[in-house]
């Protein structure tokens, strides 16, 4: 949670993936779908929406939020994702601030 629009109320970041069994992949699981949803609050309702820049085969796993540029404003903290054919998705350890606006987001390492 942070104000990631700067309208002085909390806003929600989450991600979603989903998994479906399949025998033809080892482990049996494979990758269905992924996404990253922020939902920006504007005192009245929460508006939110799938950030398809960071969903699919682009999805950035959300671990915190915080202030990690030092400018005051809140950033997510996310984690890249490995989709090898053939293999179900896994954390690369790549780690990096994602700073959300209304304009779009971005990805620092």
């Amino acid at each position: 949670m942070g104000d990631f629009n700067g309208s002085g109320y909390s806003s929600l970041a989450f991600g979603f993936v989903e998994y479906v069994a399949d025998n033809s992949v080892p482990g049996g699981i494979n990758h269905k779908c992924s996404e990253m949803t922020v939902c920006l609050s504007t005192g009245r309702a929460m508006d939110c929406g799938v950030r398809k820049k960071y969903s699919g085969t682009q999805y950035l796993a959300p671990l915190a939020v915080g202030n990690f540029y030092g400018d005051g404003s809140p950033a997510i903290l996310a984690e890249q994702i490995s989709y090898a054919a053939g293999a179900a998705p896994k954390r690369t350890g790549n780690i990096g601030p994602v700073r959300n606006s209304v304009c779009g987001a971005r990805i620092r390492s």
